[in-house]
């Protein structure tokens, strides 16, 4: 395949379950940048909670955050774009996150805030090892009420998200938002969760806006995902490969499938198809 771009997101896709970079998925990526791929994360991540193992590594120069909210090149801080949620249309969707009465939280500026009371109670929520809780807190600052917050802030917004533990409230949520917000973006990265972003704001419009900067054709791109964040991404991209993990609506979306991500099924493709 004639590569010169990889998108890949992170978690569940990159990242195996524990959250690393597998040996092998980073000789793959190495051994691609030594043939003059670019390596560029996309990831409903903030750009704060990139992975350092994966920010450190001297070939990435770019990154796909917050949903394709934003684009920057890392190293000197530039904005390639950016497409986020207006303040007073991110107060009411919030008003409406808050009347679930579950976890949400805001990323203005690449900052989380969450209110204090699910940061207290932020192990009830969150799905997967323990010791991920206070990461998670550590990158998030606790406010009184969101919703206030950011109409006192002013400023818009970068992304909403909300957990659930309850599926059918998540069901009847996301119905919700699309039907009262038409002009945004609902998505989901993992099974009991949903993203909010505005409607220009997801990953292939970012990676289009990247590859427009950097002058690369579209069709000479490769797009790796897992999510209902990644559908986007992996349709517009010159090929678009799901996990084994994926869900049905990426594998959809995708050209091919490859192994599931705790075996490093980013690795084996590139292994197959590009080097």
């Amino acid at each position: 395949m004639d590569i010169r771009l990889i998108a890949s997101d992170m978690d569940g896709t990159l990242l195996d379950d524990e959250k690393n970079i597998s040996e092998r998925n980073l000789r793959a990526l190495t051994r691609a940048s030594e043939k003059g791929i670019l390596v560029v994360p996309a990831t409903g991540r903030m750009l704060d909670m990139l992975p350092e193992a994966v920010v450190s590594l001297p070939f990435v120069r770019y990154a796909i955050v917050s949903n394709g909210s934003l684009v920057k090149e890392i190293r000197t801080g530039e904005t390639i774009f950016r497409a986020e949620i207006p303040c007073e249309e991110a107060v009411r969707i919030c008003r409406q996150l808050k009347s679930y009465g579950t976890m949400f939280d805001g990323c203005i500026e690449g900052q989380a805030y969450m209110e204090k009371g699910y940061m207290d109670r932020l192990g009830e929520y969150l799905i997967g090892p323990r010791r991920f809780v206070d990461p998670w807190k550590a990158l998030r600052k606790s406010v009184d009420d969101l919703p206030a917050f950011i109409q006192e802030k002013g400023r818009d917004v970068q992304k909403l998200q909300i957990m659930f533990k309850d599926m059918e409230l998540r069901k009847r949520a996301m119905r919700e938002l699309q039907e009262n917000f038409p002009d945004i973006m609902v998505t989901s990265s993992v099974p009991h969760n949903l993203e909010i972003n505005a409607g220009e704001a997801n990953k292939g419009n970012a990676l289009r806006e990247l590859c427009s900067f950097l002058g690369i054709p579209m069709e000479q791109t490769l797009a790796f995902g897992d999510g209902s964040n990644d559908v986007t991404m992996l349709s517009m991209a010159g090929v678009g490969v799901a996990m084994g993990n994926a869900c049905p609506e990426a594998k959809a979306a995708a050209d091919y499938v490859t192994g599931v991500n705790k075996e490093s099924g980013l690795a084996s493709f590139l292994e197959k198809y590009v080097l």
